[in-house]
């Protein structure tokens, strides 16, 4: 009930992360209580906000403390994903599983990037780094005034002014990292890397005589994921 209460409090104040954690409180809750379905829905909305919190590019205090929390987020909706696999065999949930499992460790590939200082930006030209350093700040800086404003007393006007200031804070930040994207290839394909599916390691990684075995391993319950061309096979191990 509290979880349910904070949610729509978040969404309106702009709090992303309050957001995304109150879904996933209320994920777990639902779990415990056996609706599973209803747990997977809110999961989904919780790590579609963390993947768009971290593509506009938030700031670095989230950057090294909060993203370092989401590897449960993940766990979690895997662990869920499976459980809704084995009340309902056939029904694609361990292929979404195994998609999940996939977007942790494209996640975790580019924080280690991130934390090695590898120079990804190599070649691009200064000014342009700067402008991008300088509009994140500014996007942090109208988004933490929104919320200001927004858990207060607040007028229509003020809250469409301040609206307005992180709309044009994301696009004119957009507009600086897709030039950047533009002028290196190498930084597109390392900000930018998509997670495979199921479907796709099917048609684009695998031939007639190969396997792929892909693990998710947890305290709790781990898991086996077994993909061959034709077939998409899971399997639970011990913790």
């Amino acid at each position: 009930k509290s979880f349910q209460e904070a949610l729509p409090i978040w969404t309106r104040i702009g709090d992303q992360t309050g957001e995304a954690t109150s879904l996933f409180g209320l994920a777990r809750a639902e779990s415990l209580r056996g609706e599973l379905v209803q747990a997977e829905e809110h999961m989904r909305r919780a790590l579609n906000i963390v993947e768009a919190m971290r593509t506009k590019g938030a700031n670095e205090r989230l950057r090294t403390s909060y993203f370092a929390l989401v590897q449960d987020y993940f766990d979690f909706d895997v662990d869920l994903l499976m459980r809704l696999d084995r009340l309902n065999p056939g029904a694609g949930y361990a292929a979404q599983a195994f998609e999940v499992s996939e977007r942790s460790r494209n996640r975790k590939l580019l924080d280690l990037l991130t934390e090695s200082q590898a120079d990804i930006r190599m070649g691009i030209d200064q000014t342009l780094l700067e402008q991008e350093k300088s509009l994140s700040q500014e996007l942090t800086a109208a988004a933490n005034a929104r919320r200001s404003i927004l858990a207060g007393q607040f007028t229509a006007e003020q809250a469409s002014a301040a609206n307005q200031r992180v709309d044009e804070a994301t696009v004119h930040l957009e507009e600086v990292q897709a030039k950047i994207r533009q002028l290196s290839p190498h930084y597109a394909l390392l900000t930018q890397a998509k997670p495979i599916s199921a479907a796709g390691v099917q048609k684009e990684l695998l031939d007639d005589q190969t396997m792929l075995l892909e693990y998710a391993l947890d305290a709790e319950r781990s898991y086996l994921w077994a993909i061959t061309r034709q077939e998409v096979n899971s399997y639970q191990l011990p913790p």
